[in-house]
């Protein structure tokens, strides 16, 4: 789910965007069919195509590939033109959820430079 506000004060526009694409998207631990197995797959995509335009911005590329998911288009403000983007991460304390906190803790590292 998305959530944005937008504030307009003397100086322009400022707008928050709050991403949720919290919870385990593995199928072997979900046992996902249907719907949702469809629902893990494009959440799984965008947290892919996230990280590859945080990347890009870490690595102070020219590029930010944000056209390749409607996630990051849909963001494109926070890629280009001198936005910022701040990102949250939750990570679990439970030994079975190691794996995903461990990319999550991977992730939030590139996002930090």
């Amino acid at each position: 789910s998305i959530i944005t506000f937008t504030v307009t004060h003397l100086r322009g526009r400022v707008r928050l965007y709050l991403v949720d694409l919290a919870g385990s998207e593995r199928v072997d631990k979900t046992h996902a069919v249907g719907d949702t197995f469809k629902e893990g797959k494009s959440v799984n995509s965008s947290l892919l195509a996230l990280s590859r335009c945080v990347q890009a911005m870490s690595s102070n590329g020219d590029y930010v590939p944000f056209r390749e998911n409607t996630l990051t288009h849909f963001l494109s403000e926070c890629f280009v033109w001198g936005g910022t983007l701040q990102l949250l991460c939750c990570a679990s304390s439970s030994a079975a959820s190691e794996p995903e906190t461990k990319n999550t803790l991977n992730f939030a590292d590139v996002a930090k430079r």
